[in-house]
């Protein structure tokens, strides 16, 4: 084991007393998992947060460190590298890499490596920035760990009164919400389903006690909406039985339909505060996906080893379509990374324009004239992707 730098040290020290001052507890060199952690501190609120500080730039020595983070227990985890750390682009990879695998296990981690020289040199940073990003990771945190929803599909088909089956498929599983909303904002009235029914793929929507039940245009497919504004929807991967293939487009398209519809219900409610997707891919183990119907070389596999994929994300309903570009580009950048395509952003930005460009012809504005009212529609151009 190398010995640390001088540079590592005043770090850990720094960090750690700034961790005591704002939440109470921390340590340096903490053992956790079999492994010695720089600095690891424990909210008032029982949230465990770990700071690792990488100084060497070697590959190897990296790769050690991010098999510490991913094996650590704690929930909010933060790393700190050396400049030249941050500049090396496979080293940067690196880091990308456990940053997907930690978030899809629900970890909450700052999605890049904070500058070790400015927390050594800036004392503001430290203290406004830095505790910025903590701060908001441990607020993800704990709205995360009440809204978890980690439960098998199938208990929930059958607990929610739909026929019990069995289903070997890939499937779409899609929450999308926040538990600290009213419990009743979106009450069960006639004029509400009548709002839900503009849902992708719902083709009846009966009003029950506390949630809306959604009749599906699909034979396999799960809709269901709850007074507390929980959208949740359960649906199979389109397969092409020609080719014996799915699609990644084909995926994204019916995560974003959703997503959008889901979006104009939250717009005309004006709720605007942060609201949470989780998504599961399941029954995905080994399974065969390439981009859409156009291609006829490239292929793709999810991980024989992994039955399902999970991806958590954050958005503010906004009715500026700009401010979801980025989480749209990600989701796709997310789905190729799970089946092991390297795929640049400018192939992402493209690809997703022209799912989006599809989309359009989904998304309209709707009337009602009974109740005088109207679902703000939107178009390709409200989201204002970059030329490039």
């Amino acid at each position: 084991m190398c010995p640390e730098s001088v540079q590592h040290q005043e770090i850990k020290n720094i960090m750690e007393e700034k961790f005591r001052n704002w939440y109470g507890a921390s340590i340096n060199e903490y053992y956790d998992s079999g492994h010695e952690l720089d600095v690891y501190a424990i909210t008032p609120n029982n949230v465990k947060i770990y700071l690792e500080v990488i100084w060497n730039p070697s590959l190897s020595h990296v790769r050690s460190d991010m098999l510490i983070l991913e094996r650590s227990e704690a929930e909010v985890k933060i790393v700190v590298a050396n400049p030249e750390i941050i500049q090396d682009s496979s080293l940067v990879r690196e880091y990308n890499k456990s940053v997907m695998s930690l978030r899809k296990k629900g970890v909450k981690i700052w999605g890049v490596m904070l500058n070790g020289v400015r927390i050594l040199e800036n004392p503001g940073y430290v203290d406004i920035e830095v505790k910025q990003i903590i701060d908001s990771l441990l607020v993800e945190m704990q709205d995360f760990q009440e809204y978890n929803y980690e439960v098998d599909v199938f208990d929930i088909i059958e607990h929610d009164g739909v026929e019990e089956r069995t289903y070997d498929a890939p499937l779409i599983e899609i929450l999308i919400g926040s538990i600290s909303q009213p419990s009743n904002w979106l009450s069960t009235s006639q004029l509400n389903s009548w709002i839900i029914s503009s849902i992708d793929g719902a083709r009846q929507v009966i009003p029950r006690r506390h949630y809306f039940e959604c009749q599906s245009y699909g034979e396999n497919t799960f809709i269901r909406v709850y007074s507390n504004g929980i959208f949740h929807k359960i649906t199979p991967f389109h397969y092409d039985s020609q080719r014996d293939t799915y699609y990644i487009d084909d995926v994204f398209y019916t995560i974003v339909l959703f997503l959008i519809t889901s979006i104009r219900i939250l717009n005309l409610s004006g709720i605007n505060t942060a609201q949470y997707i989780e998504l599961f891919l399941r029954n995905t183990a080994g399974v065969k996906m390439m981009y859409s119907r156009r291609d006829f070389i490239w292929e793709y596999f999810f991980s024989k080893d992994e039955k399902s994929s999970r991806f958590t994300y954050t958005f503010i309903p906004s009715p500026d379509w700009s401010s979801l570009t980025s989480l749209l580009l990600t989701i796709y950048k997310d789905i190729c990374q799970e089946i092991g395509s390297v795929i640049t952003d400018d192939i992402i930005l493209w690809r997703v324009k022209e799912i989006m460009k599809t989309v359009r012809r989904d998304i309209i504005q709707e009337n009602h004239s009974q109740f005088r009212l109207q679902i703000p529609g939107v178009n390709y151009e409200d989201f204002k992707f970059p030329e490039k």
